[in-house]
């Protein structure tokens, strides 16, 4: 996982192992990412932060699946990309306050995570190696300004509790499809 980076930035580490944050250089890897690590795997959840529920919201993570099958074509090897939606951005009143996000990021999640939804069928119909995790399953407690305890620190980003639960919803899903037994 990497912080502050932009999902259109997660194509220039795969391709160049680098990433640009504030005009300076980010260096992971002395070459494309994917190369130094040759993962069988890749989990991605990406536009949290930056949500965008224009086509470009979508065409950022298109890149990313780009880069991973150029990957797949220098390697050889076939790997399985888990695709996941993003937590979704809700209201609710507790106390007799309202909290709620801001209506243009609360109709962009759910541009995004529409799009999301039909976007991998075309990849798979190619032979792309595709899950797609609807992290709704994931029954987070959206609830954020909460003495009692949500599972968000703010309308974005989850508590360890929600992240928790997001990693079972990931490992059910993976689980199935892989048929991996945990040990």
């Amino acid at each position: 996982g990497f912080s502050i980076i932009k999902d259109q930035d997660v194509a220039s580490l795969l391709q160049n192992g680098y990433y640009t944050v504030n005009s300076e250089q980010q260096v992971v890897t002395n070459g494309p990412f994917l190369d130094v690590y040759q993962p069988d795997i890749i989990l991605l959840q990406v536009g949290m932060d930056g949500v965008n529920g224009t086509p470009d919201g979508i065409n950022d993570m298109k890149a990313i699946l780009d880069q991973d099958d150029a990957y797949e074509s220098r390697s050889g090897k076939e790997g399985t990309g888990v695709l996941s939606t993003l937590l979704m951005r809700v209201c609710y009143t507790e106390g007799g306050v309202t909290h709620c996000p801001n209506q243009k990021d609360y109709e962009s999640t759910i541009s995004y995570n529409t799009n999301m939804k039909a976007m991998p069928e075309e990849r798979i119909s190619k032979g792309d190696r595709l899950i797609l995790v609807d992290m709704e399953d994931a029954n987070i407690d959206y609830r954020y300004k909460n003495p009692s305890g949500g599972e968000m620190i703010d309308p974005i980003h989850p508590t360890q509790a929600g992240y928790d639960k997001m990693a079972i919803t990931m490992y059910n899903a993976l689980q199935q499809e892989l048929q991996l037994a945990y040990e």
